[in-house]
């Protein structure tokens, strides 16, 4: 996220495999695991919909103390839904699970922080992940199909949320790649089983 973020609610890595395609790993903080369905802090956190940023202040969807708990904190076992990919060379994909994890993350970084990364980093592992992250990125957004229109409101919602101002460096264009991929296979694979209840 942007500079000055303490709360980290999704992370992602990328391997490219032998055979040339891609494991793409995006994990999201498992809220559920913590929060009771139709509990207090469920219905509070129904009413509020969404964390509120301002200049001087977060007002947290969730209890700030949960929050804290939850948020994907560096060095920190921390559980989350992971959505693994597999892409080839021209995105598409090959296969797509999810699962619930114990995850560790190496490092926070903001969008700000990957751009000093690729200019000063001189950790080889760490440029060659943010490296094929962003030559993942960059080939998603140049597809076509339905997540075009996905992106269209999400870039809208952005504009909206920051009064047009918005970060256009190669961080936010990962995140937002990402998670447009994950919502719209979430999003699609609740709509093959309708038997499911869902809202989107």
């Amino acid at each position: 996220d942007g500079p000055g973020t303490s709360l980290y609610d999704d992370a992602c890595s990328i391997q490219k495999l032998e055979n040339g395609t891609y494991l793409l790993s995006v994990f999201v903080t498992d809220v559920a695991s913590f929060v009771p369905r139709a509990s207090l802090i469920d219905n509070m956190a129904y009413e509020k919909a969404e964390t509120i940023y301002m200049p001087q202040k977060v007002i947290t969807m969730l209890p700030p103390g949960l929050t804290k708990t939850l948020t994907l904190k560096e060095n920190q076992d921390r559980t989350a839904l992971g959505h693994f990919f597999i892409l080839d060379q021209n995105m598409n994909c090959l296969d797509f699970r999810v699962q619930r994890c114990l995850i560790n993350v190496d490092k926070n970084y903001n969008y700000n922080d990957i751009v000093n990364t690729i200019t000063t980093s001189k950790n080889y592992d760490e440029l060659e992940m943010i490296n094929n992250m962003a030559d993942v990125a960059i080939k998603l957004h140049s597809t076509e199909g339905n997540r075009e229109t996905y992106r269209a409101l999400k870039q809208l919602k952005k504009d909206v949320n920051t009064n047009g101002i918005y970060d256009p460096s190669i961080g936010s264009l990962i995140i937002m790649e990402f998670m447009t991929l994950t919502n719209y296979y979430i999003a699609d694979y609740f709509n093959q089983h309708p038997e499911i209840p869902f809202i989107y």
